[in-house]
């Protein structure tokens, strides 16, 4: 007798195994070609509008801080920074010379001197 499950053979596939996983992986290495190379591109196009915005906000910058330059000097202020800097030198000299004067004023005292001559 004839059996049916012998009758059903299976259909050969129109492509052959190997010729269908390597198209498989052809497409998904395409799809990830297009993916980071998407990514890519909307990289540089962040990157160029970040310039671009830079560049427009920094442009017065030079303009301004020039301006601000010629001011700061024309009034003065440079001249007293840099009395203001001497004189912080100088009293920064002061407090370590007082210092000192006080560290001796106290071992001449614990020496045992008379006030007098510690002062002296």
């Amino acid at each position: 007798m004839f059996n049916a499950m012998e009758a059903l053979a299976e259909s050969p596939s129109p492509i052959p195994e190997r010729v269908r996983s390597v198209r498989s992986r052809a497409g998904a290495e395409n799809a990830i070609k297009v993916f980071f190379g998407s990514n890519a591109l909307v990289a540089l196009v962040v990157l160029t509008l970040i310039t671009v915005f830079l560049f427009r906000e920094g442009f017065g910058f030079f303009g301004q801080n020039l301006a601000n330059l010629r001011l700061y000097r024309q009034s003065g202020l440079e001249y007293v920074d840099i009395i203001r800097a001497e004189t912080q030198k100088h009293e920064a000299l002061s407090r370590g010379l007082s210092e000192l004067r006080l560290r001796q004023f106290r071992s001449t005292q614990r020496a045992g001197m008379p006030l007098e001559e510690a002062n002296a």
